[in-house]
């Protein structure tokens, strides 16, 4: 999908957030198109903040932000924003006691859905679509981790969401269901927008048009997951024994040692993956 046939979602402009005295986000200038941009970087990269911000659920500190065409700032605009987005949280607050269907209704009403049947049709509409509708009688607090990890997913998928917002969606998937968690996606980047933030390069490889990537605060990387990879054109060499020029190395399957940083001379480069591109990205000084 290229960027002239997708259109603009949201625009962040020298977005910033701080935490008391510490800086978590530094002036994010961002656009969200239409398709699936994939969120990448270390633990405290400022991924979630950046999420919540977009769910309205932080207020940015400094910069600008539009979603959907209104401002964040504005109560009237957050209030239009929230009917139209869709958000998985890294922890969704469920009541242990509540039944999936009572849950996910609890969050349809929250989103206005007040119609009774236009509700129970669209509840019964995302469980089936994550595989859940044979459990909704069931109490969450019976259900493994990856079941209720697709309840969640389901509450995201509420209204057909114009922005669908996601933190860590395959955490304590199968690869059954991590493959259904991409067929979904990518349904619902036909017309809408998803940002997915994630540790899984091989989530961001099947999916995403574009990748941003977080390094304590700051964009180290945005653009399409061939542009990561060929940032690690050069970097990344083989060898029978670790390299101490090496940012980063590991043994492989095979017995050689891949290496990523910059390589002695005469070394044996290696093609790079998108791992690779981000793993050279985030080991930079």
């Amino acid at each position: 999908m290229n960027a002239t046939d997708t259109a603009v979602v949201a625009r962040l402009a020298g977005v910033g957030k701080r935490f008391g005295r510490r800086a978590v986000l530094h002036g994010i200038d961002l656009t969200v198109r239409t398709g699936v941009t994939g969120l990448l970087g270390p633990n405290g990269a400022g991924k979630t903040t950046l999420l919540r911000i977009l769910a309205t659920a932080l207020r940015p500190d400094a910069g600008e932000l539009t979603v959907l065409g209104d401002d964040v700032l504005d109560p009237d605009g957050r209030y239009r924003i929230r009917q139209r987005i869709g958000y998985l949280p890294q922890q969704p607050g469920f009541h242990e006691w509540d039944t999936v269907y009572d849950f996910v209704n609890h969050v349809a009403l929250l989103q206005e859905i007040n119609d009774s049947r236009r509700r129970q049709s669209e509840i019964l509409r995302v469980l089936d679509i994550m595989n859940m509708a044979d459990c909704m009688h069931q109490h969450l607090r019976w259900l493994s981790g990856g079941q209720r990890h697709r309840v969640a997913l389901a509450q995201a998928l509420l209204g057909d969401p114009q922005l669908l917002l996601l933190d860590e969606p395959t955490v304590g998937l199968d690869p059954y269901e991590r493959l259904r968690f991409r067929q979904v996606v990518s349904e619902v980047a036909r017309k809408n927008a998803v940002v997915l933030s994630t540790h899984s390069t091989d989530d961001v490889a099947a999916l995403c048009d574009e990748v941003v990537v977080l390094r304590l605060g700051r964009t180290a990387f945005t653009g399409c997951p061939a542009a990561m990879i060929a940032a690690a054109d050069g970097h990344v060499w083989l060898s029978d024994a670790p390299g101490p020029r090496a940012a980063t190395w590991w043994r492989a399957a095979d017995g050689h040692y891949r290496h990523i940083g910059d390589p002695p001379p005469g070394a044996d480069l290696a093609a790079p993956t998108l791992e690779d591109g981000y793993l050279h990205l985030v080991s930079r000084s």
